[in-house]
C-alpha cells in the first residue's frame, strides 16, 4: 500500500521526474498521519498533524525544519511554487548530480542584471536526493512501528492504489486506480 507509493516516488526519481517525485514526497507526512487516525477523513488540524509527524519521523533525515517543510508543501502542492513567505523567499533543491551536498543552508546571492541593476535572490537550499531519500527512510521506519496498530491496519487497505482485480474492472475490463 504505502510501499507502492514509495516505489513510484523512487521510479520518478530514477526517471528524473523531479517535480512529480518532490510533490509526492511532500505529501507523505499527510498520508502517514492520516493512517494513524481513527477516522482518516477527518479534515481538521492538517497542519498540526503534518508538523507533528514530520518532526517525529522525518526532520532528522530531511534537513528542513517541520514548519518550513509544511509551508513549502502547501506552496508546492497547491500552487506549484517554491516561494513560501517573506521570511525565506524560496526553498531551492539542488538536483543531481551535485558536486557539493547542501543538507540545509541559506544562500543570498546578488548579481547584476542586463541593465546593471543589483538583483538579489535568497533561498534555503536542500540536496534533492537527500531530502527525498530521507523522507522515504522516515516513512519506512514509521511503517514498521505502525503495521501492528489497529488504525493502520484498518486504513491502509483504502489507500489509493492500482486494483487489477476490482469489481469495477468488469465495467470495461481495464485496471483501475482508486
Amino acid at each position: 500500500m504505502i510501499l507502492n507509493y514509495l516505489d513510484e516516488i523512487e521510479k520518478a526519481l530514477q526517471s528524473k521526474l523531479y517535480i512529480m517525485a518532490l510533490t509526492s514526497t511532500l505529501a507523505l507526512p499527510d498520508i502517514c498521519a492520516c493512517l494513524e487516525l481513527d477516522d482518516p477523513s477527518t479534515t481538521g488540524n492538517v497542519k498540526a498533524r503534518y508538523i507533528a509527524w514530520y518532526s517525529k519521523y522525518a526532520e532528522k533525515y530531511c534537513y528542513l525544519n517541520s514548519d518550513l517543510c509544511y509551508k513549502y508543501r502547501c506552496s508546492m502542492i497547491h500552487s506549484n511554487r517554491s516561494e513560501i513567505d517573506s521570511d525565506c523567499e524560496k526553498v531551492a533543491f539542488f538536483l543531481p548530480p551535485v558536486n557539493i551536498v547542501f543538507n540545509s543552508c541559506e544562500f543570498q546571492i546578488t548579481c547584476k542584471d542586463e541593465q546593471g541593476n543589483d538583483v538579489t535572490d535568497r533561498a534555503i537550499t536542500i540536496d534533492y536526493e537527500t531530502f527525498i531519500n530521507g523522507m522515504i527512510k522516515a516513512v519506512k521506519e514509521w511503517r514498521l512501528n505502525a503495521l501492528s496498530t489497529p488504525n493502520y491496519q484498518k486504513n491502509s487497505k483504502d489507500l489509493l492504489q492500482i486494483r487489477p482485480l476490482s469489481p469495477l474492472c468488469m465495467i470495461s475490463g481495464d485496471t483501475v486506480v482508486y
